[in-house]
């Protein structure tokens, strides 16, 4: 961001002209900043509640006050060698910050660390298929036909304004060959609306789609089948180690996944989905996307599986325009989840083991609140919230009571800064020291320097500054944790360690010509400044990126599978709910229509009586319910549906029509476990059997500027299934409509 001001204050902001990430583009939620700044509700104290044994309100405290009551509470739990007692919740989402409070868990003794990401985990396929975990990057820019599977890439999936820049050179109009993006899913979000084609489709048939497609793809003389029967495992026919014949990828996708079996599972005609496979086929670099609408469905790792299958079928993995993935770092271990030891269980995860399994806060909270082995007596919230974005609101709720202490670090109120016994403010995001890197599938290494724009309003300290004055002072502390004696210094050696790699070059004035070169080629470039001229340069341009980035690796070199090869059917699969053999999975939850075993609940049906489906999904305006605090982010969540301060639920005029709605017309949506009254919108944009609500309003504890404005959709969703393998189902509970 550029950031102009007025006798040293900040009075607007624009993209930074001179990112190759955003090229002086913003997303609508970049405004909020000067207004959180500006917050009347700003922490801008320190705040405790005293001790004894009643919750009483918080009162102000010094800073060394406060810093001293956490250290001493720390202190006793680290003298009686339970460390374990202690967890603690990271929002930040600096890798630099991640790296300093995960090692700060591993020095106190905790394996109760949970990394906070509102980010969608797209890694789950790639450990099934190459044996490593670890998220795809898209070169869409060397796409020439993009079919997107629930990847709502211009507005959601991580870096929405960098993707808007891609698009605009992938749709060139000077481009002879016409390139091709594709939506399909349940609704016309705004990539599906820039997209040159829309398909609707039943909810959660994303990977039954996929493997329709790979049906066609199959046939074609595209697909090298004799390299793809000798060179991958679990393509063809096989023997386990038990001497039990398997089935392969090849023959169940022949058997179970004709065009004909795809339409009457999804909706979609026969002819288009044959029409759509020769579209990939007829084009030299096609790249198949699956996002978070598809990922956060009930079958959402399976989606993500078949999607890639197809993908490597398409010759679309470690290729341009495709999916790539970084080889492993020299000090990368391969993924293995650790068996918790009887004492110390990670109260993350749940005590049955599982190697699709993810730490989770429904997990946690849970087992706190019910059947942990030991107490949590400390926990550390920073830049968090996990009682509104934990899957299980009650329970979250019921915790807080059950931990002694709750120590939140952070900057405006929210619904898990309510129930904390100690208030740390920290600075706002203008008034703080950061790099910026790894941004979700963009194919460029990039870091953009966040510095202050002015001295701190209040009486507020950064996050690394607060855990360096708490943790720097306990006795035996590893001073390695903590490599820069402030916020600054931080992140000054973190370049320093970016200089020392010499390859890439500082942000800096680029023509499009010239940007869209070196993104395409991505070329190499090798550093040539010394190392205070690259640190002025990247103070005053914002930033350092390499274009060469995370292509290049070979398949080779990605893959850590025990066959060394691709693996179209790993044995993980089974995991996905206990099946027999992979082939089962398959064919029980892609080749079926409706939900099977743990997804029963799922199972939408007029005798049921919830005969839709629920659509979630955040706004660009408030990204993952990031803006709640900004009134006029607030004031312009509904813009485009002409409603302010308020939900809407979006609805097929066919579906209105049966019902009796009117557009503008109050309902209520029931499920199996809540109820929600939210103003209806008719628009042909939805699929019949779908309705769409958004995240993100009906909040509680942000302030009396924009608490309770609007209602919130998280209330009708069903109960999570007991494994977490990562995302959150957010979209699939079965409702119903009545007017109210």
């Amino acid at each position: 961001l550029s950031i102009k001001r007025l006798d040293e204050v900040p009075i607007s902001l624009k993209g930074n002209p001179h990112s190759p990430v955003n090229r002086g583009g913003t997303c609508p939620a970049a405004y909020a900043n000067l207004e959180l700044l500006y917050h009347p509700d700003r922490f801008t104290t320190p705040l405790a509640r005293p001790e004894g044994p009643f919750k009483k309100d918080r009162v102000p405290v010094t800073w060394d006050e406060a810093l001293a009551s956490v250290r001493g509470t720390l202190q006793a739990i680290l003298d009686r060698k339970e460390g374990y007692k202690i967890a603690i919740i990271n929002g930040d989402d600096s890798p630099m910050m991640q790296e300093v409070w995960r090692n700060f868990a591993r020095w106190i003794g905790t394996p109760n660390f949970y990394q906070e990401t509102h980010r969608t985990h797209l890694s789950s396929s790639s450990l099934l298929t190459q044996g490593r975990e670890v998220a795809p990057t898209l070169d869409i820019i060397n796409a020439d036909c993009i079919v997107s599977l629930g990847a709502n890439f211009l507005e959601d999936d991580g870096a929405p304004v960098h993707f808007n820049q891609v698009l605009s050179q992938f749709k060139d109009l000077s481009n002879v060959t016409r390139n091709k993006l594709v939506y399909v899913g349940p609704r016309a979000n705004i990539t599906a609306a820039s997209a040159h084609k829309w398909i609707p489709l039943e909810p959660d048939t994303w990977g039954t789609l996929a493997l329709g497609l790979a049906h066609l793809v199959l046939d074609s003389p595209r697909v090298d089948l004799d390299w793809f029967r000798t060179h991958t495992h679990g393509f063809r026919n096989w023997t386990d180690a038990n001497g039990t014949p398997q089935e392969g990828f090849e023959n169940i996708v022949r058997s179970e996944f004709h065009p004909k079996r795809i339409e009457e599972i999804t909706g979609i005609p026969e002819e288009d989905i044959r029409d759509l496979a020769d579209l990939i086929l007829e084009r030299n670099n096609p790249v198949v996307l699956c996002g978070s609408e598809a990922v956060q469905s009930p079958r959402g790792e399976l989606h993500l599986w078949a999607t890639h299958c197809l993908n490597m079928l398409l010759g679309a993995v470690q290729h341009p325009g495709g999916w790539y993935f970084d080889p492993p770092a020299e000090k990368e271990r391969l993924y293995t989840r650790p068996e918790p030891t009887p004492d110390v269980q990670n109260l993350f995860l749940s005590d049955q083991p599982n190697p699709l399994e993810k730490p989770s806060l429904d997990i946690f909270a849970k087992r706190v609140e019910g059947y942990a082995p030991y107490p949590i007596e400390v926990l550390i919230i920073n830049k968090a919230n996990p009682v509104y974005y934990g899957e299980n609101r009650t329970k979250w709720k019921t915790l807080m009571k059950h931990v002694s202490r709750v120590v939140y670090l952070g900057d405006l109120p929210n619904e898990t800064s309510a129930h904390a016994d100690v208030i740390l403010p920290t600075h706002a995001f203008l008034e703080d020291w950061d790099v910026v890197e790894e941004l979700p599938g963009v194919p460029l290494e990039t870091a953009t320097l966040q510095r202050p724009v002015l001295d701190p309003m209040y009486d507020t300290k950064s996050s690394y500054d607060i855990l360096l004055a708490v943790a720097g002072a306990l006795p035996g502390i590893d001073r390695k944790i903590f490599p820069g004696k402030d916020a600054k210094t931080l992140a000054k050696k973190r370049l320093q360690k970016i200089y020392a790699g010499k390859q890439g070059l500082p942000f800096g004035e680029l023509g499009r010509e010239e940007w869209v070169s070196l993104y395409r080629e991505h070329r190499s470039v090798s550093l040539k400044e010394g190392e205070r001229s690259f640190l002025k340069a990247v103070l005053k341009e914002g930033g350092w990126w390499d274009p060469a980035g995370k292509v290049g690796a070979s398949m080779n070199e990605i893959l850590a599978t025990s066959s060394g090869t691709f693996d179209f059917l790993p044995a993980l699969l089974t995991s996905y709910d206990g099946g027999d053999t992979p082939a089962g999975i398959v064919k029980t939850y892609l080749a079926v229509k409706g939900y099977p075993g743990q997804l029963d609940t799922y199972v939408a049906s007029e005798s049921s009586g919830y005969p839709l489906t629920l659509q979630v999904g955040y706004p660009i305006t408030n990204p993952y319910g990031r803006t709640a605090h900004s009134p006029t982010l607030v004031e312009t969540f509904g813009h485009l549906r002409e409603i302010h301060w308020e939900n809407w639920a979006e609805i097929h005029p066919d579906t209105a029509r049966e019902l009796g709605v009117k557009d503008g017309t109050m309902i209520q949506i029931d499920s199996p476990v809540g109820m929600l009254k939210v103003r209806a919108r008719i628009r042909p944009i939805i699929h019949p059997r779908a309705v769409f609500i958004p995240l993100g309003l009906g909040r509680t504890d942000v302030g009396e500027l924009t608490a309770h404005a609007g209602s919130d959709p998280r209330t009708l969703i069903v109960e999570q299934p007991p494994v977490n393998r990562g995302n959150v189902i957010l979209s699939g509970t079965p409702i119903r409509i009545s007017i109210g």
